[in-house]
């Protein structure tokens, strides 16, 4: 990473993000998720965007099978990203 954490975290601070804690909604929507991806953290933070709901930008495209409002990124011959998106959640 570009800065410390602690930077990090005052920017993230800053700009108006918020931390999210895995809830015990999150951990129980875990067993309901396809296993379109095996990896526990992956699986973490789609369940999070799931019930909130919130968007979720991986890189990985496994992730984005989950749910059309999971935006999908794809590297373009460039190098630059792309964003594919579906409905965005009402909120």
């Amino acid at each position: 990473m570009p800065v410390s954490s602690q930077d990090a975290v005052r920017y993230f601070g800053e700009s108006g993000d918020r931390f999210l804690a895995i809830e015990t909604e999150h951990a129980l929507a875990v067993e309901e998720l396809a296993a379109h991806q095996q990896d526990p953290f992956d699986r973490i933070l789609v369940a999070q965007a799931l019930v909130e709901p919130i968007r979720l930008m991986p890189h990985d495209p496994l992730v984005a099978l989950y749910s059309d409002t999971i935006i999908k990124m794809l590297k373009k011959a460039a190098g630059a990203l792309q964003a594919v998106t579906g409905p965005c959640p009402d909120s």
